[in-house]
């Protein structure tokens, strides 16, 4: 893939976050470092980044999320707010396991669904569902 001024600072905002932002935050992100930059560049850039290894994409509900991140981890997703947040509950050598039962494995992705800390502590008392 050859260097594009556009895709590397797609990939700097994603990087500098730990959430698990939609192609509409970093678009506003990247308008702060290149101010004349098309929706379509930045969707366009995760395309390549995604196709390439360099970003994850997470499908969440009706829109795309993505990661800088990756290196295998797991996701938790709080049903209430739509965040999701990384998590590191599986031992490293989760895929070596696998082997042993003769699977070949590449990767994996998990993630659970429940409610954040922020969101218990504004729904105490309320429904949650």
């Amino acid at each position: 893939m050859r260097y594009s001024y556009q895709r590397e600072a797609v990939l700097e905002v994603l990087r500098s976050t730990k959430s698990h932002p939609t192609a509409d935050w970093i678009h506003r992100e990247v308008l702060k470092i290149i101010p004349n930059v098309s929706p379509a560049t930045v969707y366009r850039n995760l395309s390549q980044l995604v196709k390439s290894g360099e970003i994850l994409e997470i499908h969440s509900g009706s829109s795309a999320r993505y990661d800088g991140d990756t290196k295998p981890h797991e996701h938790l997703h709080c049903i209430v707010c739509d965040n999701i947040y990384d998590a590191n509950i599986l031992d490293d050598d989760i895929l070596e396991k696998t082997k042993a039962d003769g699977f070949d494995p590449f990767g994996y992705y998990l993630e659970i669904k429940g409610v954040c800390e922020d969101c218990q502590k504004n729904k105490k008392g309320e429904a949650l569902c």
